[in-house]
């Protein structure tokens, strides 16, 4: 049966069979899901963890910590998963690497047996360490914040634009009006099809953001910067009160403690309506100078 909300479809996965140390999954990455060509970091985050979460349905994730190596294309995937500790009770813990052939197309089928998997024919994208809950209910001592998240109605809000068509499914709000610091970026997520958001959805929605660094939301950059392109080296996400029924939405707070030789952090956290804390996350990308294209003398203006 077709999943009836596009994020699912988008992440889809088979499984293949199992190799001496991993097993096998195969997929397609949509290019809808794409900016400027390359598909979104959180989207191919999201497409490791749900193969990883398959293997214990009803329990969730503890952390995600990914590592981008290479730039995703719309394609055939292949997500190769490695048990580290696998438990019936306890926590687990997984490496996933997601693969692309080389020469990956939007043409191409994705394979539907292990037998026509050569991993030598293909270079990884991205990969992940991740771990998993245990079978009960984690107990325990907790301190909270003193206190909870003020959270904004939507409608005082402004509604971003989408960065891609696959965003179309996804409304993103950004509070201009708080004050609190230019460092800090407060936003909220929904998906527009009516999907639930849950801890898979997270995953995705971490690694959505304004470009902290546009002319709009930090006018002291210098030119290079604002134009520059600002790719997500790495991230993790630790879930402290995961999503056990569904939300309708959550609440994003960012905060840039640095940046330095081109490299900043991007600390998050994210909240649901009530304004209690359910994952943090921590980012590090860098900023690379686009190259100005050169006008060929034929073409300059003569005045």
């Amino acid at each position: 049966m077709e999943p009836p909300f596009e994020f699912d479809k988008v992440t889809e996965n088979r499984y293949l069979g199992d190799l001496p140390t991993t097993s096998v999954y195969s997929g397609y990455l949509n290019g809808r899901w794409a900016a400027r060509g390359i598909i979104l970091s959180g989207y191919l985050a999201s497409t490791m963890t749900k193969v990883a979460m398959q293997q214990y349905p009803g329990r969730h994730p503890i952390n995600v910590n990914t590592f981008y190596v290479n730039p995703g294309t719309e394609g055939p995937f292949i997500v190769e998963l490695e048990k580290i500790k696998g438990n019936s009770k306890g926590m687990c813990t997984y490496i996933t690497r997601l693969k692309q052939l080389q020469g990956a197309n939007s043409s191409m089928k994705p394979l539907d047996t292990l037998e026509a998997y050569n991993p030598n024919d293909y270079v990884i994208k991205n990969f992940a360490v991740i771990n998993m809950s245990g079978a009960k209910p984690e107990q325990g001592y907790s301190h909270p914040s003193p206190e909870k998240y003020k959270t904004v109605p939507i409608e005082n809000m402004v509604q971003l634009p989408s960065e891609c068509e696959g965003d179309t499914t996804l409304r993103m709000y950004h509070d201009i009006n708080r004050s609190d610091s230019p460092h800090v970026n407060h936003y909220a997520f929904e998906f527009a099809d009516g999907r639930p958001v849950d801890n898979l959805a997270l995953v995705y929605f971490f690694d959505m953001y304004m470009d902290p660094f546009s002319p709009l939301m930090n006018k002291n950059a210098p030119d290079q910067v604002h134009k520059g392109w600002k790719p997500t080296l790495h991230y993790e996400v630790q879930f402290k009160n995961p999503i056990k029924k569904p939300i309708r939405r959550a609440y994003l707070v960012y905060t840039i403690p640095n940046v330095i030789h081109g490299r900043f952090d991007m600390d998050g956290s994210v909240y649901n309506e009530e304004g209690e804390l359910l994952a943090t996350t921590r980012h590090q990308l860098r900023i690379i100078p686009r190259k100005e294209k050169q006008v060929p003398a034929s073409s300059e203006s003569k005045l």
